[in-house]
């Protein structure tokens, strides 16, 4: 293993070019890293500011980030005061097993997804949430674990949403499957062997 320190500065590079992913473009970073790589291993801790950033057409900017990269996982902050796009994010993710897992807060304050070209229907499209995540999966297949969503708000072109609770609960394995959803306005639970 090497030990490394220094600072990782980009200007307009062309990730999305270099990863040949459509949807992801230029990127404007200056970090400071500090951390050890060889074996298979990558460790850092890192703190930096992303003044742009482009992905699906938009190009976001403000975005700081501070924390500990190990491999990939992810444990620290990540903010952003993008006039489209408000967020705190506080924890860890982690993408190195078979599923990723998950132990974070989230406030998004304001996001205008028309801006950000994710609801291009309407002209109006703006939501704000607070959500807690804690456990694995990425489908509700093997969702274990919860997910909170309080105080959320979606505002379209026709009307404002508001709801104050959505608790999103998995234990599934591979023989048992449940979720249960229970919500200011639905309660559902799922309950099988099956898929």
């Amino acid at each position: 293993q090497s030990r490394f320190v220094g600072d990782v500065a980009t200007s307009n590079f062309d990730l999305g070019g270099l990863l040949a992913m459509g949807k992801l473009g230029r990127v404007s970073l200056d970090a400071d890293l500090d951390g050890v790589m060889g074996g298979g291993q990558f460790v850092a801790n890192i703190d930096g500011q992303v003044p742009l950033f482009d992905f699906n057409d938009y190009s976001y900017d403000s975005i700081a980030l501070r924390g500990r990269i190990d491999n990939r996982r992810f444990e620290g902050v990540v903010g952003s005061d993008d006039h489209n796009l408000d967020f705190d994010f506080n924890g860890a993710v982690d993408f190195n097993g078979e599923v990723p897992r998950y132990d974070f807060a989230l406030n998004l304050d304001r996001a205008d997804l028309h801006a950000l070209n994710f609801n291009r229907r309407d002209t109006v499209s703006v939501v704000g949430a607070r959500l807690t995540a804690n456990g694995s999966g990425n489908s509700l297949d093997n969702l274990n674990g919860t997910v909170r969503i309080s105080d959320a708000e979606y505002v379209g072109l026709k009307d404002t949403i508001r709801t104050q609770s959505i608790l999103l609960r998995g234990e599934n394995s591979e023989g048992s499957k449940y979720v249960a959803l229970n919500s200011d306005f639905a309660d559902a639970t799922f309950r099988s062997r099956l898929s």
